[in-house]
């Protein structure tokens, strides 16, 4: 009906929901790569997006969470970035890298209590307090931690096998996201 809002979707012959042009452009997109780019389809440029894609993935479930509580997150990238060199910076310390994780997950909880305090409490919409909480975060770090790159102690087998090991031929990366993908549809 002309004016109700509601588009009319009859001649286009199928519901074009937002899922359904992603997956479209995603496809489309793929074909075209896969025509013109040498290498492309092969296995270690697959397995590269899908390690890739997998880590967006997982950031882009907490923010679907978020989201479907009618908020917004801008913090996300800054903290994880931030809490991963927060570990790097204090294991340079002596500190057995595992407390080191442990230290960085305290650390990036911390800023999400304060985050969603601002949020909850004091009542700020979550647009203003994510983009603050996120600008200090990311100039703080960048203070902090005056190096543009950290590097991790190179011996510890478990960051080995949860940044490059594989189950079954799957990066751990793609069996996180299952994981928390998994996790998050039984919410």
């Amino acid at each position: 009906m002309p004016g109700s809002g509601k588009s009319d979707d009859r001649r286009l012959g199928f519901k074009a929901s937002q899922e359904v042009v992603v997956v479209a452009i995603s496809v489309v997109l793929f074909l075209v790569f896969s025509a013109t780019l040498n290498n492309f389809l092969s296995q270690g440029n697959i397995i590269a997006i899908l390690k890739n894609v997998s880590i967006l993935g997982t950031l882009a479930v907490g923010m679907g969470f978020v989201v479907v509580g009618r908020g917004i997150d801008l913090t996300m990238v800054a903290v994880m970035v931030v809490g991963v060199a927060f570990s790097i910076w204090i294991s340079t310390w002596g500190i057995d890298f595992t407390l080191a994780v442990i230290c960085g997950a305290i650390l990036v909880a911390a800023i999400g209590l304060f985050t969603g305090a601002m949020v909850a409490i004091a009542e700020v919409p979550p647009i203003f307090a994510t983009l603050a909480i996120a600008s200090s975060v990311y100039g703080s770090g960048r203070i902090v931690f005056a190096s543009d790159v950290l590097y991790a102690p190179p011996d510890i087998a478990w960051l080995k096998f949860v940044g490059n090991g594989s189950v079954l031929g799957i990066p751990m990366s793609v069996v996180i996201f299952g994981a928390v993908a998994a996790l998050m549809g039984l919410f």
